[in-house]
Order: C-alpha cells, then structure tokens, then sequence
C-alpha cells in the first residue's frame, strides 16, 4: 500500500481438525464477508491480512489493501488449535500506531497451547478483538474469554459486520 492504512484488520483463521466440515466452510463464507463489506464500506484506506493457525501459525496472506481483490486458497484443516501461537504471530506483525481489529475464527475448541500470556501481550495495541463462531456446535465460551462480542457466523450479515468497524473507517 502506498498510503499509510487508517486501519489495520487481522484474521486468524483456525484449521486445527476440529474444524473439518461445516465450521471451515462458514470460515470461507465469513471472510469473504468481511472483505467484501470493508472493500464496498470503507472511506479511509484499510489494510487486510489472514494468519492461519493450528499446530503452527503462519501468515497466510500479509497485509495488502483491502480493495484488492482477496479469496482463500484451498485449506486444509489438521493438527491441534494453537490459539497462542497465532497470537503470538499477530504481535510480531502488529504496526505501531496504526489501529487495529482482530477477528478470530473458531469454532472454540479447547486451545492446545498456552494462550492467555499471548493475549495480554496484545491487548494494548489492538482496538477490538471479535470471536467469530464457526458451525452450529461452536463452543462461544472460550471466544468470550479472548474477546469483546462474539458473533456467530450464520448469523452474521453485512450490516452486523460493519458495525464492528463502523467507526474507524468513516
């Protein structure tokens, strides 16, 4: 991007194996949904980026304007939810002093790392941090533990989307 980013948008996307089946593809759809709701809504330049998480964390796509054209490549789910570990990887690709929201795609299943040390490590450079409820037998407990509002994916709408960012991108 060549003008600085207004806002920053970071998801993490579980494809530990728990989310085989039903809860990978409302992931597809609900991140389609927020990059075609940010690209059509936002005024101000905005950034974009997906780190995938599991065993391991890896950045599956860096930061890039959200008007550029985005789609998921193929994902393969396996291994174990490493929710720290994609935490961690989110802190060393934050920017300072850009602002920034966190949705994070789950369908809550117990974490397989330490993950709260990770959290509290971020927790002062991101605005927001959204838990976004994968398949109808998504576990919401743990997402309220780590974040600020919990939406459930076949229930989100354009709308319920850009309320979460409504305010940075005017």
């Amino acid at each position: 991007m060549t003008t600085p980013a207004a806002l920053n948008i970071f998801l993490l996307l579980d494809t530990s194996a728990s989310m085989t089946g039903a809860p990978l593809e409302a992931l597809k759809q609900g991140v389609s949904l927020i990059h075609n709701t940010l690209g059509a809504q936002s005024n101000r330049p905005v950034a974009f980026a997906a780190i995938t998480y599991e065993s391991q964390a890896k950045v599956l796509c860096p930061l890039q304007d959200v008007k550029k054209p985005f789609s998921l490549p193929e994902l393969e789910p396996g291994g174990t939810s490493g929710l720290g570990g994609a935490f961690r990887l989110l802190k060393e690709t934050l920017q300072p002093k850009v602002k920034t929201l966190v949705y994070v795609f789950t369908d809550g299943e117990e974490p397989s790392d330490e993950w709260e040390p990770p959290l509290a490590a971020i927790k002062g450079s991101v605005e927001h941090i959204y838990g976004m409820a994968c398949g109808m037998y998504s576990r919401v407990e743990l997402m309220r533990q780590f974040s600020d509002a919990v939406y459930v994916l076949r229930e989100l709408t354009p709308d319920s989307v850009f309320t979460t960012f409504r305010a940075y991108v005017g």
